[in-house]
Order: C-alpha cells, then sequence, then structure tokens
C-alpha cells in the first residue's frame, strides 16, 4: 500500500507541475488512476483482516467481563 501511495503522490505531483500541457495531465491522471485501482484492491483486504481480529479481541474482552459480574446464585 506504500507503493501506491507513493505512486499516487507522483501522479499529483505531474498533474500540479503541469503548466500548459495537457499531455502532462494525462500522464499524471493515468499514474494516479493505476495507484488508485491498486489501493482500492488492496484497502479493504487489508481491513477486512485486520478489523476481524480486533473484533475478535475485543468481543472475547466484552464477555469476559460479563462472566465475572454475574450473579452465581439467583434468589426468587
Amino acid at each position: 500500500m506504500v507503493i501506491e501511495c507513493a505512486l499516487f503522490c507522483v501522479g499529483v505531483i505531474v498533474q500540479v507541475c503541469a503548466s500548459h500541457v495537457w499531455q502532462q495531465v494525462a500522464v499524471g491522471r493515468l499514474i494516479s488512476g493505476v495507484a488508485v485501482g491498486g489501493l482500492s484492491a488492496a484497502v479493504p483486504m487489508v481491513l477486512s483482516t485486520t478489523l476481524y481480529m480486533q473484533s475478535f479481541l475485543l468481543n472475547n474482552r466484552f464477555s469476559i467481563k460479563q462472566r465475572r459480574h454475574r450473579p452465581k446464585f439467583v434468589v426468587q
């Protein structure tokens, strides 16, 4: 993902440095588009793996706390 972010920054710099040449803007757009395409494929994959572990750990943490506070005997 770092490579895609760096490639996107290069594409933006190429676009910003274009003064009157539309071909330079087109090349910058092409570079940025390739980077955004790579990021749109990589980011959901990384998020799905990291969020699964975080939710697993969070659910285990709350379930342990709930078990500690349950009364052992219920008086009716």
